[in-house]
C-alpha cells in the first residue's frame, strides 16, 4: 500500500545561501570548509552545489594574487623578480656559479682586506704564522 501525499514537502527546509557570499569568500582563498561554515551548510553542499562558483572564485584570486607579484616585481622588488624568473622563465640558482662568483671575489681582495672580513686586523694577527710563498711549499717566518 503506498501514502498519499499530503502536499507537504518531505525532507529540511531548503536553506538560503548567498552565492555572492561564496564567490567572495573564494575569491580571497577560503576552502570550502571555511565557506560552510560562514554560510552554515554542510561542505558538501558547498562542494555540490556551487562548485561553479568556488572555481571562479579561487580562478580570480589566483589571477589577484599574480597581479600583486607581479607590480611587486615592477616596482623592484628582487626577491619577487628571482621567484618570477624562477616560476615563469624556468631560470635556477646554481651552487657552482655561485661559489665560483665568490671564490673570484676572495682572490681579488688583499689580506688585510679578508682579515678586515674576518673581524681582524693585521695589527692583531702580528707576524707569527705567516707563510711566504715560493715556487713549492710555503715556509713559515
Amino acid at each position: 500500500m503506498s501514502r498519499k501525499s499530503t502536499g507537504r514537502p518531505v525532507g529540511r527546509p531548503r536553506k538560503e545561501v548567498n552565492e555572492g557570499v561564496i564567490l567572495a569568500l573564494a575569491k580571497v582563498g577560503c576552502t570550502a570548509a571555511e565557506i560552510a561554515a560562514e554560510v552554515q551548510v554542510s561542505q558538501d553542499t558547498v562542494e555540490r552545489n556551487f562548485a561553479d562558483t568556488l572555481k571562479r572564485g579561487r580562478d580570480l584570486a589566483r589571477l589577484s594574487l599574480r597581479r600583486m607579484q607581479w607590480r611587486a616585481a615592477q616596482n623592484g622588488s628582487n626577491t619577487m623578480l628571482v621567484w618570477l624568473g624562477k616560476q615563469l622563465l624556468g631560470q635556477k640558482d646554481s651552487p657552482l656559479d655561485i661559489n665560483a662568483k665568490i671564490n673570484h671575489q676572495l682572490e681579488e681582495l688583499s689580506d688585510d682586506e679578508l682579515l678586515s672580513l674576518l673581524g681582524t686586523r693585521g695589527s692583531d694577527r702580528g707576524d707569527a704564522g705567516t707563510v711566504e710563498e715560493t715556487g713549492g711549499a710555503g715556509k713559515a717566518h
